[in-house]
Parts: structure tokens; sequence; C-alpha cells
């Protein structure tokens, strides 16, 4: 595929507030839907876990309130997603698969998370807490975005040899 064409491939995807290519058959666009919200289901699961030891383990001298908050908050965020990919799923029209535009904004606000992590507690921390902060923030980002890479093509697999 050239530039061009996906280029063209991504405008049609946002023009149908789609997360997922648009111009490949319904039945792969249904499952890549699918597998998405599985996905980000997992995700947001290793997610939380792994941002409960960023800020409880390796940012411990920082303030506990705001630490305590902060997990709430991405907590928070995750139930509303569980929510939405619930009733998401639950209304999948294979005819016609689309995402849920709020479901996809929470997505990307709970991943921003990860970046902003190092950013917040710098003041708090020695240079060495600093160090294994963005370590972190850097190893469970890019774990959780190779999650999404390899579950993909498995998935497109065993679905066409079905």
């Amino acid at each position: 595929m050239s530039l061009k064409q996906d280029l063209r491939s991504v405008g049609a995807a946002l023009r149908r507030g789609s997360p997922v290519v648009v111009d490949v058959p319904v039945e792969i666009r249904h499952t890549l839907l699918q597998r998405y919200v599985e996905m980000s289901m997992r995700n947001g699961r290793l997610s939380l876990a792994s941002f409960g030891i960023l800020i409880f383990g390796l940012a411990y001298e920082a303030p506990l309130l705001p630490r305590l908050l902060a997990w709430a908050a991405l907590a928070a965020v995750f139930g509303v997603r569980v929510w939405l990919a619930r009733r998401l799923l639950r209304r999948l029209d294979p005819a016609d698969p689309r995402s849920d535009p709020l479901y996809d904004v929470l997505v990307v606000a709970a991943s921003s998370v990860w970046g902003l992590a190092p950013i917040v507690l710098h003041p708090w921390l020695s240079p060495l807490g600093n160090y294994c902060v963005v370590y972190d923030a850097f190893v469970a980002t890019a774990l959780l975005a190779i999650t999404y890479i390899c579950a993909m093509p498995a998935r497109l697999t065993s679905v066409n040899s079905s």
C-alpha cells in the first residue's frame, strides 16, 4: 500500500468515527473492532496494575494523597470504559460496525496518563526516582502498544482459517 492509500484509509476511518480501517470487508472490520475493544480492556487492566506499581512502588517519595487520587481517577476512567465496552459490544452491528467516540477518547486519555506521570511527579522525586519513573513509563507504554499490534494478526488468521 502506498502512503497516499494509507492516508486515504485513515481519513475514511476518521470520517466514519472508527478506530479501525474502514476500506476492508465489513466482516474483517467487525472482527477488528471487536478485537480492539477486547485488547483495550486487557490493556486497561494491565495499565491500571502497572500504574499502581509506578506511583506506589517507584514514586514513593511523592505525597500519598495525589498518588491515591491519580490511581483512583485512572480506575474510574477504566470503570467507565468497561461499561462503554460492554454496551459497544452488545450494540455492535455486524453489517456496519462503528466505535463509540467517547470510548475512544477515554482510551487515549487513559494512555496519556503514562506520558504525564514523569512530568507531574518530577518535583517530588530524586534524580534516581525520576529515572525509574521515566523508564517505567516508557516500558509500560511500549508493552501496551505491542500488545495491540501483536493481537491483530493472530485474531484475523484464526477467523479467516475457520
